[in-house]
C-alpha cells in the first residue's frame, strides 16, 4: 500500500535504515488508532515479552514526532533480550540513535536518566562498563549523569558529538566515530582540560 511505501522511504532514505534493521528491530507500521500513520519500534523484555512501544511520525502533519505507550520509561529497559550486561553499555537518547549504534545501545527514551531508572539499577547490579553517546546539546547532562555512575564505581565513559546525535550519523559513520574515539572519563577530560574528546 501507499502507506507502507511511504513508511519505508522515510526509515530507508530518510532516516538512513538498512532493511535488516527493519527486521532486527522488528519495526512495523500502524494505520489505525493511537499510533496512525508512524511506525513503531517495539522493545521487548530480557525473556522477549513486549514492554513498550515507541511509534515515530512518518508524515510532516505539525503533530508531535514521537509517541510512546503510557509505560513510565524509568522502567523501561528497551530491547533488553539485545543486551549484554557483561559488555560496555552504550546508552543513548532516542531509539534511532540505538539503531545507528547497534552493539548493546540502549535508548534512554529522551535525556532523563536518574538513580529510579531500571536501566541504572541493572548497570549497578551487574557493574556494567557504560559509554555515554548523548546528543550534542546535552553536554551537562552527560556531565550529571557521569558523576552519578562513578560515584557508584561505574566505570564511565562519554563520546562528546560537536552537532547533531548519532541517529543522524550513517552505520559507517558511527562506526569511524567510536573507533577513533578517545575513551576518557568525564574526570580525566576535565583534568586534561580536552575540549572534546571526540572531533
Amino acid at each position: 500500500s501507499q502507506e507502507v511505501i511511504s513508511a519505508l522511504i522515510y526509515l530507508t532514505k530518510k532516516r538512513g535504515l538498512s532493511l535488516e534493521d527493519i527486521w532486527r528491530w522488528k519495526i512495523g507500521l500502524s494505520t489505525t488508532g493511537y499510533f496512525y500513520e508512524k511506525v513503531i519500534f517495539p522493545s521487548h523484555d530480557n525473556e522477549g515479552n513486549l514492554n513498550y512501544l515507541v511509534g515515530r511520525s512518518y508524515k510532516n502533519n505539525g503533530i508531535g514526532k514521537y509517541f510512546g505507550s503510557g509505560v513510565p520509561t524509568n522502567e523501561v529497559v528497551f530491547n533488553e533480550y539485545l543486551i549484554d550486561w557483561s559488555q560496555p553499555i552504550k546508552l543513548c537518547e532516542g531509539v534511532f540513535d540505538a539503531v545507528k549504534i547497534a552493539e548493546n545501545a540502549i535508548p534512554l527514551l529522551g535525556s532523563s536518566f536518574n538513580s529510579n531508572h531500571l536501566i541504572f539499577d541493572k548497570i549497578v547490579r551487574h557493574g556494567s562498563k557504560v559509554i555515554l553517546a548523548l546528543d550534542s546539546d546535552a553536554v551537562q547532562k552527560t556531565e550529571r549523569y557521569v558523576k552519578l555512575l562513578e560515584s557508584y564505581n561505574i566505570d564511565t565513559q562519554v563520546i562528546l558529538l560537536e552537532s547533531g546525535d548519532p541517529g543522524s550519523r550513517t552505520k559507517i559513520e558511527w562506526k569511524k566515530i567510536e573507533s577513533e574515539a578517545k575513551y576518557l572519563s568525564w574526570s580525566e577530560r576535565i583534568s586534561s582540560k580536552l575540549e572534546r574528546i571526540f572531533r
